[in-house]
Formats: C-alpha cells, sequence, structure tokens
C-alpha cells in the first residue's frame, strides 16, 4: 500500500469516527434540550387521561400545548436547524470527496456549477471515482429531499406560494397543489402545510434527528464503497 493510499486509509477512519462522534453529540443534545418543544400530538395523546378526566382544564392544556408546540419559537429553532444541517452535510461532504480524489487522481474539480453543491460531489464520486452508490439509495434520496425543504426556507420563507400574504386569494390557493415539491412537504408527518397560505413549519425535531441518521448512514456507505474500490 503506498503512502497515498495508507494515509487516505487512516484518514477515512478518523474521518468517519470523528463524524460519527458529533452527530451522537448533535443528537444527544437535541433530545435533552429542545425535545420540550416539540411534538404537539405526542404531548397531547401523553396526556390523554389526564384531558378527559379534567374537562374543566382543558381550554388550560390546550392553551398551554397551544403556545408550547404551535408559536412561532419552535418554527425559528427546527427551521434554523434544519439549514445548520444542510451545511454541515455540504461541507463534510465537499471535504471527503475532496481529499480522495486528491489522493487518488491528484486533482479536484467538480466542473460546471449547475447543479447544488452535493448533487455534484456525488457525480464526481460516481463519475471520476468509480463509487456506485444508486441515485435512489435511501438515505441519499432523503438528504436531497430535506436540501429542497432547506432551499424553500431560506429562498421562499417556507413557503409554497410566491405570494408571501396570509390571505391568498382562490387563484393562489388552488396554484399550491401545482407546486412541484407540494407532496413532498405534504406527506412529510413533521410538517404542517397551511393550505390557504402555502405557508410550512417544521412541528417536530424528530425531522432533525432523522436528517442527522441519514447523514450517518450515507456516509458510511460513501467511505465503505470508498474502502472497497479503491483501497482494497
Amino acid at each position: 500500500m503506498n503512502n497515498n493510499i495508507s494515509e487516505l486509509s487512516n484518514f477515512l477512519s478518523q474521518f468517519m469516527e470523528s463524524m460519527d462522534n458529533e452527530i451522537n453529540f448533535f443528537i444527544e443534545q437535541i433530545k435533552n434540550n429542545l425535545e420540550n418543544i416539540s411534538a404537539y400530538e405526542r404531548f397531547c395523546n401523553e396526556n390523554k387521561d389526564y384531558i378527559d378526566s379534567n374537562p374543566e382544564k382543558q381550554y388550560e392544556f390546550f392553551s398551554f400545548a397551544y403556545n408550547q408546540y404551535y408559536s412561532v419559537f419552535p418554527y425559528i429553532v427546527f427551521n434554523s436547524l434544519l439549514i445548520t444541517f444542510d451545511s454541515y452535510f455540504e461541507n463534510k461532504f465537499t471535504l471527503l470527496t475532496e481529499k480522495v480524489s486528491i489522493s487518488i487522481l491528484n486533482e479536484f474539480k467538480l466542473g460546471k456549477k449547475n447543479k447544488s453543491i452535493i448533487e455534484m460531489c456525488f457525480s464526481h464520486l460516481k463519475n471520476k471515482l468509480g463509487i456506485q452508490i444508486p441515485e435512489k439509495n435511501e438515505n441519499w434520496t432523503s438528504i436531497k429531499n430535506y436540501h429542497k425543504i432547506r432551499n424553500l426556507i431560506v429562498h421562499y420563507n417556507s413557503s409554497l406560494s410566491k405570494n408571501s400574504s396570509f390571505n391568498l386569494p382562490l387563484e393562489d390557493i388552488l396554484k399550491i397543489k401545482e407546486h412541484k415539491d407540494y407532496y413532498l412537504i405534504k406527506g412529510n408527518k413533521y410538517i404542517d402545510l397551511k393550505e390557504l397560505s402555502g405557508k410550512f413549519y417544521i412541528i417536530d425535531i424528530q425531522l432533525i434527528v432523522d436528517y442527522l441518521n441519514d447523514i450517518r448512514a450515507f456516509m458510511k456507505k460513501v467511505i465503505e464503497q470508498f474502502r472497497n474500490t479503491q483501497i482494497s
């Protein structure tokens, strides 16, 4: 094994161990500190016996639940975390691709920037480095979908409508279902889509945890492929 390959093998081991520890820490912190502002329905279900046996307390209970889970603060926190971890993945994926490319090809060029950085890295792995991860890989598909949600949050203010008003005319309401990402948003159980405005909100921190686990699983798969095709 030449020096470049030996160095790369050590890098891959250290890289994945470090990333694994980081993600474990992120998830631990999320669960310890943020679950109390998540999951309105779960909270209500867990307290169903109390609600049923204390009808005089129902208004007080649901007022608290609404303010705790459907106020602006959780939306800001969850949306911000999605954006943050999207950037985290982009940085890690680019770093990994660059390191392997330089070790194997002595260069790192992604070509024309006509796609997102993560899609360009994915293409580079397949076309330049021979890493055969299917385009329909479950974790990769999820990561791309999270990236789409991130773009809707950042570029369109968490909305499927170009009209930023909360009181849309009927014509604009009907256009919401025609949006190319309508079913992506509508079908996610951790996202609340307001059909009359096109606004959507992440309502459960579990979405962020699932995203981090998809990142971990995908990166492990990529490194495994590197080892099988380039190092063994």
